[in-house]
């Protein structure tokens, strides 16, 4: 989809301008694959007891309740496993980052 904006030129001429959407630029589309590989990367060097409850909230879209009942354990160790996972999984990614820069 196009996204269309009118603007004026110095002149003060109204200009007509349309513009792809960020999504088909080459390069907004290479730094999403990049990232992407990153995050998975990350992620697959999380404990397992991290990794999945943060796929299933983070990517699956899952509430609290529902990860509780699906992985048999408690709200509350749901909340602590998210919250111990994602600061992991944060660290992991400063380091991958810190390495290819």
């Amino acid at each position: 989809m196009l996204a269309a904006a009118i603007g004026e030129r110095g002149d003060g001429a109204a200009v007509h301008v349309v513009e792809a959407p960020a999504e088909s630029n080459p390069e907004v589309i290479l730094l999403q694959s990049a990232n992407r590989k990153l995050v998975n990367l990350a992620l697959e060097e999380l404990p397992v007891g991290y990794r999945e409850v943060i796929v299933m909230r983070e990517i699956e879209d899952l509430s609290y309740k529902e990860i509780a009942a699906i992985a048999g354990i408690p709200m509350g160790t749901v909340m602590s496993r998210l919250a111990r996972g994602r600061e992991l999984l944060r660290r992991l990614i400063e380091i991958r980052m810190r390495k290819a820069s």
